[in-house]
């Protein structure tokens, strides 16, 4: 993991629940393939999110980065240190994913069982939702998802939002997420306006896409 200026090597030994996130990510990973891998990417997003905002797991955060030696230099170690929270995020995620098929399914319910977890109420109603919220109108519940395939992992990848794109090759950290915004910059800035559909479409809140869905096929092949 990188963040803003490339990021930084973090010596995990005196951070093992670093190392125990990885296992969890792997296994998320065989279990539900690359769709396993796109929950992780959203999750990691959110974290950083409530890193910058100081939200969630802040002390736990400053302590993982004083652990690993990254007292002066916290925004390069943040995308490893939310690592753990991440995971149980994610593996939160794969639960409401398979939820979700039921037109009945409450998000609130999930957000408060959410909350619990991460011993953090203000993920149900406080500024820690925002994130949170975004995520679930991009993975809102419903009849009809699509679930073709012959494995688990097609099917589970076939019942992703189509922000969502096959990564081009196998491993951790491939895939995309469907939520865009960049670490580093303030969570508000636009990098830019999409000329297509003008910030309007949730792949350009924060920049213009490549996989705008106003763009037209010609110059998205081009």
């Amino acid at each position: 993991m990188s963040g803003d200026g490339g990021g930084a090597l973090l010596d995990t030994g005196p951070v093992p629940e670093l190392s125990h996130a990885l296992l969890r990510h792997r296994a998320l990973a065989h279990r539900l393939g690359p769709a396993g891998d796109a929950l992780v990417a959203d999750a990691h997003q959110i974290a950083l999110w409530w890193w910058v905002n100081r939200q969630v797991a802040h002390g736990r955060w400053r302590e993982r980065e004083d652990a690993a030696g990254f007292a002066r230099r916290r925004r390069r170690a943040a995308p490893a240190v939310v690592y753990p929270e991440t995971m149980m995020l994610a593996e939160a995620m794969d639960a409401w994913e398979q939820r979700r098929r039921d037109p009945a399914a409450s998000p609130r319910e999930w957000l408060a069982d959410l909350a619990a977890r991460l011993g953090a109420p203000g993920v149900l109603d406080g500024r820690e939702n925002e994130p949170l919220s975004r995520w679930l109108a991009l993975h809102p519940a419903g009849p009809g998802l699509e679930r073709s395939g012959r494995t688990t992992a097609e099917r589970r990848w076939a019942q992703l939002p189509a922000l969502h794109h096959p990564p081009s090759e196998h491993g951790l950290f491939r895939a995309r997420s469907c939520l865009r915004w960049t670490f580093g910059q303030p969570l508000t800035a636009t990098l830019g306006i999409c000329p297509y559909c003008r910030g309007r479409s949730p792949s350009c809140f924060w920049a213009p896409a490549d996989d705008c869905p106003e763009r037209p096929r010609s110059s998205a092949a081009g």
